[in-house]
């Protein structure tokens, strides 16, 4: 008997809910990937470079709008904003300069307000 002997046209195939049931308990790497992706990932720490930390310094005050303190630096930012700096950084300075987007100064008070209050959608 060869290969084209094991399965006819006339047999049965099993089912969908056949084929996916209990797949975790029959295949240890089912088990190991389902069990792996059930469990919540380590936070992983972002490293504060020293050019980040002359960013930040140039920035001064600044550094408020990402809720950290200028004291307190790099440690008092969020993780989230940690990221985003760590991600943008050099793409903000190559831009920018530094890591401010936009001069408090150069928007009218009743703007920083509307924009602080509120999601707008600009239309291009």
């Amino acid at each position: 008997m060869g290969e084209l002997d094991v399965v006819s046209p006339g047999d049965a195939f099993f089912s969908f809910e056949e084929f996916t049931k209990s797949r975790e308990e029959r295949g240890a790497w089912w088990c190991t990937a389902y069990e792996e992706l059930l469990r919540r990932p380590v936070r992983s720490q972002v490293v504060c470079t020293p050019q980040l930390e002359a960013s930040l310094a140039v920035l001064g005050d600044g550094i408020e709008a990402f809720r950290a303190t200028r004291s307190g630096g790099w440690a008092t930012l969020s993780p989230y904003w940690k990221w985003v700096i760590g991600l943008h950084h050099d793409e903000m300075v190559s831009k920018f300069g530094n890591l401010t987007a936009v001069e408090p100064a150069s928007i009218p008070g009743g703007m920083v307000s509307v924009f602080k209050g509120s999601r707008m959608r600009w239309e291009q």
